[in-house]
């Protein structure tokens, strides 16, 4: 990439693939479009949305709650499936490695990712 071909905002020295792959840009938008084309092949299914960290940890995330510049709040299940308890996880960007998106039949897991937060 040549630095006529950068975007405007972006100077020669600062590559537009610098930074985490996955920051609030892709928690935003990339994130949401995906669950919802994976969820339009199987309407009736529950969609799970596992986080995983560079320390090895599998976040289950149940919906995100806060977007930052360089980290985000999540509530993600206790135990994979465990719906009754959650913890609030604070995650800087840089370490998540991968975002896993699938479907599992709604019988056996019955609260999976939402997008949206629900308000009660």
């Amino acid at each position: 990439m040549t630095p006529d071909s950068l975007p405007p905002e972006t100077s020669a020295t600062e590559s537009p693939l610098s930074g985490p792959p996955f920051d609030a840009e892709f928690f935003t938008t990339v994130l949401a479009e995906r669950v919802s084309a994976v969820c339009a092949t199987d309407p009736g299914a529950t969609s799970v949305v596992l986080v995983h960290l560079a320390d090895g940890t599998v976040l289950d995330v149940c919906h995100i709650e806060q977007l930052l510049p360089r980290w985000m709040a999540a509530m993600v299940f206790r135990e994979t499936g465990d719906d009754d308890e959650m913890d609030l996880v604070l995650v800087p960007y840089a370490l998540v490695t991968r975002v896993t998106i699938s479907l599992r039949p709604a019988a056996q897991r019955p609260i999976g990712f939402r997008a949206v937060r629900r308000e009660t």
